[in-house]
Parts: C-alpha cells; sequence; structure tokens
C-alpha cells in the first residue's frame, strides 16, 4: 500500500490552505500534484513529512500513520522529499551534503565512531562510496569537492534530489524540481526522474508549474485549487477538464473563453471556412490598385505650359556650385523648345509667353566655354560693346585711354 489521505484539512488562522483533500498514489507510480500558485501543493507535502500536523483527516504510508510522527521518524519510514527553495549546507562540499543524509542508515553506534573501532570505518566507506555513485548518477562527481554554491542553478536542484535519495526512500516527494531550468534541462531531469523510478522502485509525486515536465512525465495527476480538490485522472484527461482550465484561466467554466479553450483541446483540427462572396469581393477591392485618373485635353495643355515654365525657371538659376565655370553662378543653359503632348487627335503645342519666361543668361563671358554656340544677331551686337579681356578692346574701341597707357 502506498501514501494515502483521506480528508485532510488544515488551517491557518480564518484561512484554510488544504479542505478535505483525498488521494492515493500506488507504488512505483509517478504522480503530479498540480494547481495554480496559492493551491495548497507544498502544504500537502509539508503534511505529509511532519512540518505541520492536520487539523482533521488522516495520512498513512505503508500502513503506517504518519501524522502520530515526528519528521525524522517519516524520513526512517521511507518519506524523503526537496523543498521548493533550495536548502543545501553552504559551508560543506558537494560529497558532504549526500554523507549528512546518511545517519539512518548507520549500523555502528556513537561508542565506535569514539573508540574508532572497525564498524565505525566500515560505515564511513558505505556511505561515501553510495555518495560516489548517486553524484555519477547525477552528473556531479566532477564537483564532489566544491562548495555547492559554486555549482549553477540546475545542478544545485539535482543535487538536493541525490541528497534525498541518500535516505534509501520508498517515496519521493519533488517540490518543484524543474524550477528555474531551461528547456534542455527539463528534458533531461524527465529522463532522470523516470530512471530513478526505474532503478530504485520508488513512488515519485511530484509538483511542479512546468507543464512540459508534467504532462511529460507523469502516469497520473491530482489538481487543486483553493486547497480542495477539482479533478483527477490522467494527463490526456486533466488537459481538457473544464474545471482546470478554468481555474488556470482565472473564469467561470462557463465562460466563453474557457468553452472555447475546452472545445479547441477537443477538437484541435477544424476545418477551414471558405469567405463569403460578399467578403471576398470587400477584400479585393480593399487590396486593388487605385485607377489612375484621366486628364482631360485642356488640363493636358496646362501641365504642358507649366512643365515647360518649371525647366526653363531651372536654366535660368543655374547650381552656383557645378565645377569647370569661369564665374560663380554662371551655367551652360540647355536648349528647351517646347514640352509635346501627344493625344488624339493631338494638342497644339504650347506657346510660351515671353513676358512670363525669363531670358536665359548670358554666356559670352565664360572663359573657353563648353562648346561652340550658335551664332547670333543679337549675341554679335552685344560683343561689340562689352571688354573681351585677351585682344586689349576696350568699350570705347582704339581710342580707349586705359590702351595707351598700359601699351
Amino acid at each position: 500500500m502506498g501514501l494515502v489521505l483521506e480528508q485532510v484539512t488544515k488551517s491557518f488562522g480564518g484561512l484554510r490552505a488544504v479542505g478535505g483533500v483525498s488521494f492515493t498514489v500506488g507504488d512505483k507510480v509517478i504522480f503530479g500534484l498540480i494547481g495554480p500558485n496559492g493551491a495548497g501543493k507544498t502544504t500537502v507535502f509539508n503534511l505529509v513529512t511532519g512540518v505541520y500536523k492536520p487539523d482533521s483527516g488522516a495520512i498513512a504510508f505503508g500502513g503506517v500513520d504518519l501524522v502520530a510522527l515526528k519528521p525524522a521518524q517519516i524520513a526512517g519510514a521511507g518519506v524523503a522529499r526537496t523543498f521548493q527553495n533550495i536548502r543545501l549546507f553552504g559551508q560543506l562540499t558537494v560529497v558532504e551534503n549526500l554523507l549528512v543524509a546518511c545517519e539512518l542508515q548507520k549500523k555502528a553506534h556513537l561508542a565506535s565512531a569514539v573508540l574508532r573501532l572497525p564498524a565505525h570505518y566500515e560505515d564511513e566507506r558505505a556511505m561515501h562510496e553510495r555518495a560516489t555513485e548517486l553524484l555519477r548518477i547525477f552528473d556531479l562527481h566532477e564537483m564532489a569537492d566544491e562548495a555547492p554554491t559554486s555549482l549553477p542553478y540546475g545542478d544545485q536542484r539535482r543535487l538536493e534530489i541525490a541528497r534525498a535519495m541518500m535516505l534509501g526512500p520508498s517515496i519521493l516527494l519533488l517540490d518543484e524540481p524543474a524550477a528555474g531550468m531551461n528547456y534542455g534541462e527539463a528534458e533531461g531531469l524527465k529522463t532522470q526522474i523516470r530512471w530513478l523510478r526505474d532503478t530504485f522502485g520508488v513512488a515519485i509525486v511530484l509538483v511542479e508549474h512546468n507543464m512540459q515536465v508534467v504532462m511529460g512525465v507523469c502516469e497520473e495527476l491530482h489538481v487543486l485549487d483553493h486547497g480542495e480538490t477539482i479533478a483527477h485522472g490522467t494527463p490526456d484527461e486533466i488537459r481538457k477538464h473544464p474545471k482546470v482550465l478554468a481555474a488556470y484561466l482565472g473564469e467561470d467554466e462557463e465562460a466563453p473563453s474557457v468553452r472555447a479553450a475546452v472545445e479547441e483541446a477537443s477538437n484541435p483540427a477544424l476545418p477551414d471556412v471558405e469567405p463569403s462572396p460578399r467578403a471576398a469581393g470587400e477584400a479585393d477591392a480593399a487590396t486593388a490598385p487605385p485607377r489612375a485618373e484621366k486628364l482631360s485635353e485642356p488640363e493636358l495643355a496646362d501641365l504642358s505650359r507649366e512643365l515647360t515654365r518649371s525647366l526653363e525657371r531651372g536654366l535660368a538659376a543655374p547650381d552656383a556650385d557645378d565645377e569647370g565655370l569661369a564665374e560663380p553662378g554662371a551655367k551652360e543653359p540647355a536648349a528647351v523648345e517646347a514640352v509635346e503632348v501627344v493625344t488624339a487627335p493631338p494638342a497644339p503645342p504650347a506657346r510660351v509667353d515671353p513676358e512670363v519666361a525669363p531670358s536665359a543668361p548670358d554666356v559670352s563671358a565664360l572663359d573657353g566655354g563648353w562648346g561652340s554656340e550658335p551664332e547670333a544677331p543679337a549675341r554679335d551686337a552685344h560683343a561689340n560693346g562689352v571688354d573681351k579681356g585677351s585682344n586689349g578692346v576696350g568699350p570705347h574701341g582704339d581710342d580707349d585711354p586705359h590702351k595707351k597707357e598700359g601699351g
């Protein structure tokens, strides 16, 4: 017969932490005790191990009443546990943390230790071999002489489990062993839990919030909420239980979100629903590219005139930063006649008002220029009255007094 709880109740003042909890853990079973925060899971562990005494109800293991026993006697009866918060002896080494759990297995009495009899050394040798074996099982043997506080968090968790196994228990209570572990460490913990059950033949009761571990390793689950039992069954049954989903979601079990979660868990593969023709038409209209607006002929003519004026204004105010120019701000204009807009029938070419469009800048002052320009009568007339610099002709012809003084 395994661990049996019957209508166990525990209150702290006016707060009932556990109310009428009953379940049975069979031999060599991996049993999960789950529930939201504050559900009373750790309190149940404290009641089983003698830390608390129940207000009412019965707790037995292997036919032995655990309520009447002290914690050390309960450990001697084959019940071992780990704690939610890591509780290791920081002043001892890793191997010494395991050796402190061997006192119940000692065969020699106190006088043998005082007199240094052979029985005392035989006990010491046997305990050290057992501790070394467990450290090797949990892959901690290379850290045997280190301080436990120097170990990574996951290794400290495994060290606690190894110390509990030093008692040689028949049932092992693990309080959130995967807390703080990453995905790979949690997967390794699942393998170790199964290996402990199969190798040592112990029953394991697991309190855990990591559903990856709970659903992957537990064979039976008991769910608590506010200290009361709300569900019991296999992982597949608990996964879609309405009260369990309501407890974890924090809503009433008749709430729409809970009903939707139950339906999704029961029918994970739902058929695809084809959109209605109206919805599809609306979607197509929303995603269709905008249609180009068609301009009339007068609008095209106005646009042509505006483009022509913009281009000529840009040529009349050239960029002053261009290199290769003799004077800042001077730039060779480009020949722009007109912008032709082809329509059906084609519109007449736009006429530029000479009063609005500015004239092209004079480029006769360029030294070398950007190439030859077509000769024009207006330009020649203007050049006759401008100082050309290199031939010494001034604005007054050969009678320039400056030429005579400079000659």
